[in-house]
């Protein structure tokens, strides 16, 4: 029981360190494509 409980703390502090790790590769990734295509755009026009 209290083996579970460990468990579940520690996968609760993973998921809490984790997720916004990722939501910030995710906004740096998508603020790089649009960058990228508003430069072609530019570039085009």
């Amino acid at each position: 029981m209290v083996k579970n409980k460990n468990r579940a703390l520690v996968y609760q502090c993973s998921v809490f360190i984790l997720v916004p790790r990722l939501l910030i590769m995710l906004t740096t990734f998508v603020y790089r494509i649009q960058l990228k295509n508003r430069k072609n755009y530019l570039r085009i026009r």
